[in-house]
């Protein structure tokens, strides 16, 4: 009987350190998820900054930077308190930077393709397109 306990205990001592050794692994892949997420998320925001630094030149999207250099601040801001959240108000927290920083993203392109639309119609027609064609 005595025998019998020591084998049992010996067991629900290496299960628990299997478990939790288990639980250390998930704590080190969720560390690295994060630090991951922070350093892509990091790189995209420096991408974006040089590309609205870029519009910032244009007088007329001087309203539009100011707007994306907001919101831009923002999303630096949320992705530095993440590194303190919890596991659950981390996983919120990057669902809403990933939604935020698309539509960033999206606002930014409207205003490179408004602004590129113009300039293509400021530019001169260098190749004689212009005009009608003419048929034979």
């Amino acid at each position: 009987m005595q025998c019998s306990r020591h084998v049992l205990l010996t067991w629900v001592l290496a299960a628990s350190l299997l478990a939790a050794c288990g639980t250390r692994d998930e704590n080190r892949a969720s560390r690295e998820a994060r630090r991951q997420f922070h350093a892509v998320m990091e790189g995209k925001l420096r991408q974006l900054d040089r590309g609205i630094a870029s519009r910032a030149y244009a007088a007329e999207d001087s309203a539009h930077v100011a707007a994306l250099r907001k919101q831009q601040r923002t999303l630096q801001g949320q992705l530095d308190e993440m590194a303190d959240a919890s596991d659950q108000r981390w996983l919120s927290l990057k669902e809403s930077l990933e939604t935020e920083y698309r539509d960033l993203r999206e606002q930014y392109a409207a205003i490179d393709r408004t602004s590129s639309d113009t300039s293509a119609r400021m530019e001169p027609d260098t190749m004689g397109t212009s005009g009608s064609m003419q048929t034979n």
